[in-house]
């Protein structure tokens, strides 16, 4: 099950997705239309998710998707990988960021640390 939580109008934090039905949840509920994932092969590989076939579920809903993995709990990941993550141009529309970070902006606006 996913866990959601509004930050502003436009951005949620939230865990990350495991299925379709996460997916739909995403979509119908809140009306998200593009999601930041910040988990790494390692964390794919640990929670038994299958990268491959979530990505084609963002696909299928017209979703857009962009990963951009970040070692949980290394100061030194974050420092080398944030900025990129958080430089990454969004279209119009509603942002939700999985994972862990510090505060950055996407799509013009403030983001607290994910949890």
């Amino acid at each position: 099950m996913i866990n959601l939580t509004l930050i502003n109008q436009q951005i949620f934090i939230g865990t990350y997705p495991q299925n379709d039905v996460d997916l739909e949840r995403l979509q119908s509920g809140p009306k998200i239309t593009a999601v930041l994932n910040l988990q790494t092969d390692a964390d794919f590989k640990a929670l038994r998710l299958n990268w491959a076939k979530i990505k084609q579920g963002y696909l299928d809903r017209n979703m857009r998707c962009e990963r951009w993995p970040i070692a949980d709990f290394s100061p030194e990941d974050l420092e080398l990988r944030l900025e990129g993550a958080v430089s990454l141009r969004w279209a119009p529309g509603l942002c939700t960021l999985y994972g862990r970070s510090r505060p950055g902006t996407c799509g013009g606006n403030r983001l607290s640390c994910l949890a």
